[in-house]
């Protein structure tokens, strides 16, 4: 940075570095084997587009609602034989190794240095080593390259060399790829970053125009061609349908809204595991233009969203409150604006008011901490900055021996809180399904499948569905046997403990599948779920 801690030793570790990167390759070695079966509803997504992408299957394929860059991904270990499960967890450990890269390239953007940059490596390493096996999601991807294509932007070079203008750009689109949600937050960032280069070089702005305008031709070039897929596929311009959907579940009231997955009953387009693929729902976007109550109804959710960002955002780093109080309290003092000007550190800020501005507007679930992975890296080097001039000003002598170390457990702390304090839970509907999977088709049983059993880590239905690559006729909270008879489906999974098991045991519709699927009632009592078939089951064609 510009000010460097004045406690810290500064001297670089160049073997330090190295060291980081092959501590976090083993310990993602480790963790990819120990959640080799963890499965997630949007995985099953990823999974399954790919296998369309591998097959040339363009028609179910292509979906506005997934960027397809992770499903791309996945396509060459699907095309070598390898099942979609090993080939996903071995990309999520890819892209681990790169955010890492990608985290570094911002550290020493910024101004880290020293121990600062040994300390900020170590926490991104641990926490991203968890985070690729909470989720296989594009979130560590979108975040390396979130980091590359910002850090290209924070250099001298980006204004005077147009490849690198161009190169971050592309790099930009490539976010894009990965999740859509990085269209409207390349484009702030863009805008951001424009400001703050006007402000620091006046001298530059023409400079800085070609800069922004090979920037976002690159971005346009790379992402043009599938806005034009998707575009052609909706027949209106769409960029992506995400946005859209998660924009009506927080609709005004009056109009029945769900999450998707909660639809009830349904069959998804013949070829598709589920319609999730490819989600729509019933109930139409609505505009906080329309009417005033409108209006103030968006007010609300932004309101409401902005309290959930600032969980979300502690929920990445502990120290978030203290920083934002912090730092709101010295831009009231005019000397601490001026002397910013010297700095970079603070551009840090960008991408995190972007990605917290993007998501104000919809639908955000406070557990869906993944959304701002790609923060981590600004979010460490604000940490430091504030800390730089607590440090030299009201900092006691313990905060000045251990900074750095308090720095490390403010982003390692919540990661572990998720995942270490409840070892085993998160994978465990998963492990289920894959166990499910097995028994059913060693018992020549694979057929449409209804019913969530759902466990800690997700939908067992809809896992074993994707496992067998069978239909998932989904669920209905109120469902009763009759009910599920009329869904279509061939299986019935349903937990143990839910009271639906008492109308099903004695209905003659139903065939307990317990003898087949288990070694002994011991050991179908042990399962926390119980598998039917619907007597009256007949495939259709």
């Amino acid at each position: 940075m510009t000010d460097q801690l004045p406690s810290a030793d500064q001297s670089p570790s160049p073997r330090l570095v190295p060291a980081v990167f092959v501590f976090q390759i083993i310990a993602l070695a480790a963790a990819g084997w120990i959640n080799r079966q963890a499965l997630n509803p949007d995985g099953v997504a990823y999974m399954r587009i790919a296998s369309y992408y591998a097959a040339g299957r363009m028609d179910l394929a292509i979906s506005g609602y997934w960027g397809p860059l992770l499903s791309w991904l996945l396509v060459p270990g699907l095309k070598a034989g390898i099942t979609a499960v090993v080939a996903a967890r071995i990309v999520m450990a890819l892209s681990a190794v790169y955010f890492l890269w990608a985290c570094w390239r911002v550290f020493v953007r910024l101004g880290l240095q020293g121990k600062p940059l040994n300390w900020g490596l170590g926490s991104v390493a641990a926490v991203s080593v968890l985070w690729s096996v909470e989720n296989i999601t594009p979130d560590l991807l979108l975040g390396a390259l979130v980091g590359h294509a910002f850090s290209a932007m924070t250099t001298a070079r980006w204004l005077e060399r147009p490849a690198v203008a161009w190169q971050s750009g592309l790099g930009w689109g490539l976010a894009y790829l990965a999740k859509g949600v990085a269209f409207p937050v390349a484009l702030l960032i863009c805008a951001g970053m424009g400001a703050v280069w006007w402000s620091e070089r006046p001298s530059s702005r023409a400079r800085l125009a070609r800069s922004l305008l090979f920037t976002l031709l690159g971005f346009s070039l790379s992402a043009a061609p599938w806005v034009a897929i998707l575009s052609a596929k909706y027949g209106k311009f769409t960029f992506s349908t995400s946005g859209r959907l998660n924009h009506a579940m927080v609709g005004p009231p009056g109009v029945h809204r769900f999450y998707p997955l909660d639809r009830g009953f349904h069959r998804p387009e013949p070829g598709r595991v589920t319609f999730w693929e490819d989600p729509q729902v019933p109930y139409a976007d609505w505009s906080p233009f329309a009417s005033l109550e409108n209006a103030f109804h968006q007010l609300r959710i932004v309101a409401w969203n902005g309290c959930v960002v600032l969980l979300m955002l502690t929920s990445v780093s502990l120290a978030v409150p203290m920083i934002l109080g912090l730092a709101l309290w010295r831009l009231c003092h005019r000397e601490w604006r001026a002397k910013l000007r010297g700095s970079n550190w603070w551009w840090a800020a960008l991408p995190v008011t972007a990605l917290a501005l993007v998501y104000l507007p919809g639908n955000l679930l406070i557990t869906e901490q993944r959304y701002f992975y790609a923060a981590l890296p600004c979010l460490l080097v604000l940490h430091l900055g504030i800390l730089l001039w607590w440090w030299k000003t009201a900092a006691p002598a313990w905060i000045q021996r251990h900074g750095m170390v308090l720095v490390a457990c403010t982003v390692i702390l919540p990661t572990l809180g998720r995942g270490w304090l409840r070892p085993g839970l998160a994978r465990a509907a998963g492990v289920q399904a894959h166990f499910l999977a097995q028994k059913i088709s060693e018992t020549h049983l694979a057929g449409p499948i209804a019913g969530s059993g759902s466990l800690s880590g997700g939908r067992t239905g809809l896992y074993v569905a994707f496992l067998l690559d069978q239909p998932w006729y989904g669920d209905d909270s109120r469902v009763n046997a009759e009910s599920f008879k009329r869904s279509g489906a061939r299986l019935i999974i349903v937990r143990r403990e839910n009271p639906l098991v008492m109308e099903m045991d004695p209905d003659p519709g139903y065939r307990n599948l317990d003898p087949d699927l288990f070694a002994s009632p011991e050991q179908a009592r042990a399962s926390q779920l119980k598998v039917y078939e619907v007597i009256s089951f007949r495939p259709t064609h």
